[in-house]
């Protein structure tokens, strides 16, 4: 029999494609001593909801890990009704090295559970790896001791805050997703001698 107008037009824009849902969660510090290691920890779930017959095979790789000042410097300039305050910005991102973090006895005594390019050691994040839905992920960044940045402060007429961006790539089924982690108001210290003790940590989540 013949096809109906409304059969060939549901024939045309539905899909039985089955769908994929995830969710990614990633949690930035808050505080960062300048020439000490951050990390981060990343955790995908698989979404129930997904019409798949099984969980497909998840990638991730993280391409960068910025750290961005921003400088705020209040100063008075001539306006139509007088003085006013004027705001000028300027921001400098710094790349910060990051490497994938694993315990290999934690890999060694659950053999099998793990898919092979699953890491023992640490590799780049920017490396793409596995990731098994539920299992967090580590990384580790570091910021260089020697850089022209400045910690977090606050005067009558300078602010210096600072925030902290992760991309991260996740693949999955051949397609790729990308997304952007922010961590704001972070709390930039200076190099701390040794032997002097670590600021109490805190953490900032985002999914």
């Amino acid at each position: 029999t013949a096809r109906t107008f409304k059969e060939y037009m549901h024939d045309v824009f539905s899909s039985a494609t089955p769908a994929i849902c995830f969710h990614l969660h990633v949690s930035l510090p808050r505080t960062i001593v300048i020439g000490q290691p951050i990390q981060l920890l990343v955790v995908l779930t698989y979404d129930p909801a997904s019409t798949a017959v099984a969980p497909p095979r998840f990638t991730i790789r993280v391409p960068s890990v910025r750290l961005k000042a921003e400088t705020v410097i209040r100063a008075t300039q001539s306006g139509l009704i007088g003085l006013r305050d004027q705001v000028r910005d300027t921001t400098t991102p710094f790349v910060l090295p990051s490497v994938w973090a694993h315990k290999s006895e934690s890999l060694d005594s659950d053999k099998g559970k793990h898919p092979p390019s699953s890491p023992s050691a640490t590799l780049p994040s920017t490396q793409e790896i596995d990731i098994i839905p539920s299992e967090p992920l580590e990384i580790h960044a570091t910021t260089p001791p020697y850089v022209p940045l400045a910690p977090t402060f606050h005067s009558f007429s300078i602010v210096n805050t600072h925030y902290l961006r992760a991309t991260v790539e996740v693949t999955a089924a051949g397609k790729t997703f990308t997304h952007d982690f922010y961590s704001r108001n972070v709390a930039v210290l200076p190099a701390r001698s040794r032997g002097q003790a670590p600021p109490p940590a805190s953490a900032q989540s985002a999914s």
